[in-house]
C-alpha cells in the first residue's frame, strides 16, 4: 500500500497543467531548466516553483551536470499512483456493475429496482421523484 502522503503529494504534482506539460518534456529526455521553460509563457522563477513541487512529490530527479541542472523522471512513484487509480477503478467497475445486475433482477421480478433498501420502509415523496426522473 503506498503511503497517503506520497499519493498526495503525487496527485497534487499532477493537479497541475503545465506539471504534467513538464513530465511530458522530462520522459522525452533530460531537459535543462531553461529547455524545460521555452515552451511555457512564464517566468524562470515560476518554472522553478513547478519543478520544486515536481521533485518534493519525487516525480523528478535533478542532475548537476557542470553548471547545467537536468532532470530525469522517476517513473515509480507515477507508477504507484496509477496503481491506486486502477484499483479504485476496479472498484467502482465492480460496485457498478452489481448494482445493474441488482436492478436488473428487480426488473424481472416486475419491480423498477427502486424499491427502498429496507423492508417494511414506506416510499418517501425522494423515492417516488427519484423514480419518475429515472424512469
Amino acid at each position: 500500500m503506498v503511503n497517503e502522503d506520497v499519493l498526495d503529494a503525487v496527485f497534487h504534482a499532477l493537479a497541475d497543467a503545465t506539471r504534467r506539460g513538464i513530465l511530458r518534456m522530462v520522459a522525452e529526455g533530460s531537459p535543462s531548466v531553461g529547455e524545460l521553460g521555452e515552451p511555457f509563457a512564464m517566468s524562470a522563477p515560476a518554472i522553478s516553483k513547478h519543478l520544486k513541487v515536481l521533485e518534493r512529490a519525487g516525480l523528478l530527479t535533478r542532475v548537476k551536470e557542470g553548471k547545467v541542472n537536468r532532470f530525469r523522471l522517476n517513473p515509480e512513484l507515477l507508477e504507484e499512483a496509477g496503481v491506486f487509480v486502477a484499483e479504485l477503478s476496479g472498484l467502482w467497475q465492480r460496485r457498478a456493475e452489481a448494482e445493474r445486475g441488482s436492478a436488473a433482477s428487480e426488473e424481472a421480478r416486475g419491480g423498477s429496482g427502486l424499491e427502498p433498501e429496507s423492508a417494511g420502509r414506506k416510499p418517501t415523496e425522494s423515492d417516488e421523484v427519484l423514480e419518475d426522473y429515472l424512469l
